[in-house]
C-alpha cells in the first residue's frame, strides 16, 4: 500500500483491491455517518478522512460467478479541523486513481 509521508509522518495512502463478487465491497465501518456522494466508479463516496470508489472490470454472470471488481480506497492521515480541505480535494484524486486503474486494469 503506498503511502506518502509530509514532515516524517504519514499523511495520505492509496489502495486497490480486487474483489471478485460486488457484495464484498463494503465501507460501511470506514466512512462514518455522513459521507458524500461523488460520481466516481460505480458508487463514490468520500467522508472526513477518506475517499472510496469501485470499478467493474468484468462483471460477475450470475450471483455464483465470479467477476472482477477493483475497490479504490484512499485514506489520509489528517490534523483535527481540515475535513472540509480533505472532502474538497478527495473527490479529484478518487477520479484520477480510478482513471488510471481503469486504464492500467484494461477495464472497459
Amino acid at each position: 500500500m503506498p503511502s506518502c509521508t509530509v514532515d516524517g509522518r504519514p499523511s495520505f495512502q492509496a489502495t486497490a483491491i480486487r474483489r471478485s463478487y460486488e457484495k464484498w465491497i463494503n465501507w460501511k465501518s470506514l466512512v462514518g455517518p455522513d459521507p458524500d456522494s461523488v460520481g466516481v466508479g460505480e458508487k463514490g463516496l468520500v467522508w472526513d478522512n477518506g475517499a472510496a470508489a469501485y470499478i467493474v472490470c468484468q462483471p460477475s454472470e450470475d450471483v455464483s460467478a465470479p467477476g472482477s471488481y477493483i475497490e479504490l480506497r484512499l485514506t489520509t492521515f489528517r490534523s483535527e479541523g481540515d475535513e472540509q480541505e480533505v472532502r474538497s480535494v478527495l473527490p479529484p484524486l478518487l477520479e484520477e486513481f480510478a482513471a488510471f486503474a481503469q486504464r492500467e486494469l484494461k477495464c472497459a
